[in-house]
């Protein structure tokens, strides 16, 4: 790749057209038309967390890692959970350690150079606050949470941001009500599913569409409706605290 006159800064990330990535992607384009630099985009489209289901050809994008072109690199660490693809990725950045790298998110097990400065939000924080918001604006008060691995660090934390807003409005923490999940969208469906299991077995299933009936959140409505709906608790990472949780049918 041919050196240009303007800085070019290489994004390396997966399946940027989630929500997440394209929050970031709005400021660093801003900034980057702002300073006059250029910005390429290394990313697959399809991400699955198993590597069985992994697309090879997909990504050999990320060969173009080793450019010459790249005058700094960053890395949303927290996108790529595929284990066979971090270790592609980690194998390539191994030979960029002369150009400037920032890691965006928690560090992951086997996912780390010395050379990366990592950049994070307080996973702590953005899930105390969203259950602080869960509790005071909607009166919740028993809640049960879905992270993520119990390997990685962050889902820990959101576990403790979790318990310290209970514990600040007097709620018992129940480590029965925490699940550790996959980061994916796996795990949630499969907790949908044990919960509608343990409603049939209460009472037909009426109990579960009680429940549902007339959920709200920031004008999206879950409406009496015999199909069920999945609330997916979301951390909007290196953005403003906007979206706390949505509503979908499924």
């Amino acid at each position: 790749m041919s050196k240009s006159n303007r800085y070019i800064i290489g994004v390396i990330a997966s399946q940027l057209s989630d929500i997440e990535q394209s929050e970031l992607l709005s400021g660093m384009l801003r900034q980057a038309q702002e300073r006059n630099i250029d910005l390429l985009f290394l990313s697959n489209i399809y991400n699955p967390n198993d590597p069985a289901n992994t697309i090879e050809r997909e990504n050999d994008i990320y060969d173009l890692i080793l450019s010459d072109a790249f005058d700094g690199l960053i890395l949303f660490s927290e996108t790529i959970l595929n284990t066979s693809q971090q270790k592609l990725i980690v194998e390539h950045l191994s030979h960029m350690a002369h150009v400037p790298l920032i890691a965006l998110g928690t560090p992951q097990p086997g996912f780390v150079l010395e050379h990366f400065q990592f950049l994070n939000t307080s996973d702590a924080l953005d899930f105390e606050r969203i259950t602080d918001h869960l509790i005071e604006k909607h009166g919740f008060t028993n809640m049960e949470m879905l992270t993520g691995f119990d390997f990685i660090e962050a889902s820990h934390q959101r576990v403790a941001g979790y318990r310290a807003s209970l514990e600040r409005h007097g709620l018992t923490y129940d480590p029965d009500k925490v699940h550790f999940g996959d980061f994916w969208m796996n795990s949630g469906a499969e907790l949908a599913e044990s919960y509608i299991k343990k409603r049939q077995t209460l009472s037909p299933g009426s109990a579960l569409r009680k429940r549902l009936h007339g959920l709200r959140y920031a004008g999206h409505f879950c409406k009496k409706t015999e199909s069920v709906c999945r609330i997916a608790l979301r951390s909007q990472a290196m953005s403003t605290f906007r979206s706390v949780y949505t509503i979908t049918r499924f």
